[in-house]
């Protein structure tokens, strides 16, 4: 006795499965690029300032808990914000070199504080 078997069911759920992970891709996507900032050189250099802050001890990594300081770390992160200053020289419009040099002058009179035993904050 031979069975007959439908096949068509699985081509169609085949057919499903893409058409679901197509639309999850995309909206995947579409979600990543809306809560993500346009990629430009402040938001580089407002990430290499944050990750300097942390190793401060200047924010907060969870509610009401700051870091202890990682002077080694913060030094680096100020370290590669002057390296990309000197590598961008003479390309960036008037308004991103002032975010720059005044980021720099922050978390270097900051970091100064820091290596002195200042509490985060000025204090």
């Amino acid at each position: 006795m031979q069975r007959k078997v439908d096949e068509s069911w699985k081509q169609q759920a085949r057919t499903e499965k893409a058409a679901l992970s197509d639309r999850i891709e995309q909206e995947g996507t579409g979600r990543r690029r809306a809560s993500m900032p346009p990629a430009s050189l402040a938001t580089i250099l407002g990430e290499m300032q944050l990750r300097a802050l942390v190793a401060l001890g200047e924010v907060e990594v969870e509610k009401g808990k700051r870091p202890e300081p990682n002077l080694e770390m913060a030094q680096y992160a100020i370290d590669c914000l002057a390296v990309l200053q000197e590598k961008t020289e003479g390309q960036r419009t008037a308004e991103e070199t002032r975010l720059l040099d005044g980021l720099l002058y922050d978390l270097r009179m900051r970091f100064v504080e820091r290596s002195r035993g200042a509490a985060p904050g000025g204090g």
